[in-house]
């Protein structure tokens, strides 16, 4: 997990140890930056609500970088917020998007590198 939150990286790695996990580890930095050059099977983020166009769009346009082959991103997006437009943006930049959830003004997408 990444946060550029340090409030929010302390509380992960508390919550962390508070249920037991111990495959997964918190790292401060911003959207990519703490796991650059690693690979993973899924990437999965719920950005703040305002964290703006060009916020998502890297989280978007990147995540292939960072996926295996078959990899996936899954995100949650506000309907009225950026969904149409995210929606594009992984259309160009996936094999395949799927609208997974949809509901209360929200939106879960899944893009398979």
């Amino acid at each position: 997990m990444t946060d550029v939150n340090r409030r929010a990286v302390k509380i992960a790695r508390k919550n962390l140890k508070i249920n037991g996990v111990r495959n997964a580890e918190v790292r401060w930095g911003s959207l990519y930056g703490p796991v650059r050059g690693e690979k993973f099977d899924t990437i999965i983020t719920n950005p703040p609500v305002h964290a703006g166009k060009d916020v998502l769009r890297e989280i978007v346009i990147n995540a292939p970088r960072h996926l295996n082959d078959g990899g996936l991103l899954q995100l949650v997006i506000k309907t009225k917020q950026g969904a149409k437009y995210i929606k594009a943006l992984m259309d160009d930049h996936f094999t395949e998007v799927r609208e997974l959830a949809k509901g209360s003004g929200y939106r879960v997408y899944a893009g398979i590198a």
